[in-house]
Order: C-alpha cells, then sequence, then structure tokens
C-alpha cells in the first residue's frame, strides 16, 4: 500500500486506499450489491471528503453509497463495511493517535451485517495495539496483498 500523505490544509490522506475502496465499490455494484447496502468508514474527515469525491466520479450511484467518519457511523449498519485505514508508512505511533482508540475500532467493525473489508497498511496497523490484537486472530488467508495480488480487483465484463 502506498505512504499516506496530506491533503492542502495538510490533513491526513491516502490515495492508493481512495482507489482500492473505489475499485472494491465498482466490483460490489457490478455483482449486484445495491449503494444503499454498502457503506464505507474511515477515522479521518479528510479521507471522508477524497472518497466521497471519487465514488461521486467514479461509481453507478454512488451519491447513494454513505461514507462517512467512525463517529459518524454510530449505531447504524450496512450490509457490506469497507474500512479504510487510511495511515501508511508510520514507523511510531504518536500520543492521542486515533487509531489506538479501542472503541472507534469497534464500532467500525461492527458496523457490517454481513461483509467487513479492511483497506491498510499491516505493517503500520499492527502497531496500533487494537489493530495488533484484531490482525491477530486473522487467518493468514483472509488478508490479502495488493503487491502479491495485483490483479485481485479486476473483471472483465
Amino acid at each position: 500500500m502506498a505512504k499516506e500523505s496530506h491533503d492542502k490544509a495538510n490533513l491526513i490522506i491516502n490515495t492508493s486506499e481512495t482507489s482500492v475502496v473505489v475499485d472494491l465499490l465498482q466490483a460490489l455494484v457490478k455483482v449486484g450489491l445495491s449503494e444503499e447496502e454498502v457503506g464505507v468508514i474511515t477515522p479521518y474527515r479528510a479521507q471522508v471528503k477524497l472518497i466521497r469525491e471519487s465514488v461521486l466520479h467514479s461509481v453507478t450511484g454512488g451519491h447513494r453509497i454513505e461514507v462517512n467518519t467512525v463517529d459518524q457511523y454510530q449505531g447504524r449498519d450496512k450490509s457490506v463495511i469497507i474500512y479504510s485505514c487510511v495511515r501508511s508508512g508510520v514507523t511510531q505511533v504518536e500520543a492521542g493517535e486515533i487509531l489506538q482508540d479501542e472503541r472507534r475500532l469497534n464500532v467500525a467493525v461492527t458496523r457490517a451485517k454481513h461483509k467487513l473489508i479492511m483497506v491498510g497498511d499491516v505493517t503500520t496497523l499492527k502497531l496500533y495495539t487494537p489493530f495488533q490484537q484484531l490482525i491477530g486472530l486473522l487467518d493468514s488467508s483472509q488478508i490479502y496483498s495488493l503487491k502479491q495480488a495485483s490483479d485481485i480487483l479486476s473483471w472483465t465484463d
């Protein structure tokens, strides 16, 4: 996964994750999932804005796909949730980092009725205790590396 960057206001975004999220949304809609059944969650407001703009321009019916922060999703759920973690290339965790909040991670991973897809840099996420614990519960078959499977999101008509 490409390293995170900053937008014009110096807020954290990840354009590579945004591309992966858009590709996943296109694939889900293509196989018949309605736009209202899928949601995108991310902990950073700048990433919400970037994903919303990208979805509106790239996904048929994208205006019906809900993209919000973890806090905005509290108390609501969708059939499928895509969680964009954003942080990538981090070598140490700063105090007060939002990804350290277990309650927010709990909200994010419990919003999906049927399928949760997390998009993130596993190496970076393992620096955050809640993610380290969650990743430790996953089987190796549940983690996909885009470096090893660059065509994982490709499909034909």
